[in-house]
């Protein structure tokens, strides 16, 4: 319990969020960019397009697109490398990141059962292969006996005796 005379000192500090600097060089950039095209649009001499200069003027439009392609591509690529998911949709990117650890760590449980079920099938699988394979080896003696059988009932000059025995005879031969 505590004493009715005694003071409690707390401290409250509040901190700002100052915002995130991330896009205000891009539109810094941006602007620039706009009033150096504005100005030259505005300003610049209309260039003499013939058929010698046309060609060179094509090469370096092309050049220059896909030099700021793959400007572009590089900065990509650099921020992406920087441990920032999803960039620039870094909150949905974090995001998707917490939920898939989530996923995984749930779904541990599920993927060692299921593994140990898997390998608990492919034993029960192999020994049905193995009885499978015994009991068409066993069907196939007992046919064989048959036939031997049969064949021993009709004698060896009935024209159905060879018969049994020619297919007996193909039937070894395709086996071995």
């Amino acid at each position: 319990m505590a004493n009715s005379d005694s003071t409690t000192n707390t401290t409250t500090t509040t901190t700002t969020n100052k915002g995130s600097r991330g896009f205000a060089p891009f539109i810094i950039v941006g602007v620039v960019l706009l009033a150096v095209t504005l100005f030259v649009a505005i300003f610049g001499k209309a260039p003499v397009v013939n058929q010698q200069n046309a060609v060179a003027m094509l090469t370096v439009i092309t050049a220059g697109s896909v030099g700021i392609e793959r400007v572009i591509e590089i900065f990509w690529a650099v921020m992406g490398l920087t441990n920032k998911p999803w960039w620039p949709f870094t909150k949905v990117g974090w995001a998707a990141q917490d939920a898939n650890s989530s996923l995984n760590s749930t779904l541990k449980a599920f993927l060692s059962e299921t593994t140990k079920v898997v390998g608990q099938v492919e034993q029960g699988a192999g020994k049905v292969n193995e009885q499978v394979q015994k009991a068409a080896a066993d069907s196939h003696q007992q046919n064989l006996q048959q036939l031997s059988a049969e064949l021993e009932k009709l004698g060896p000059d009935n024209r159905r005796a060879l018969d049994v025995a020619a297919a007996i005879s193909t039937d070894l031969c395709s086996n071995t």
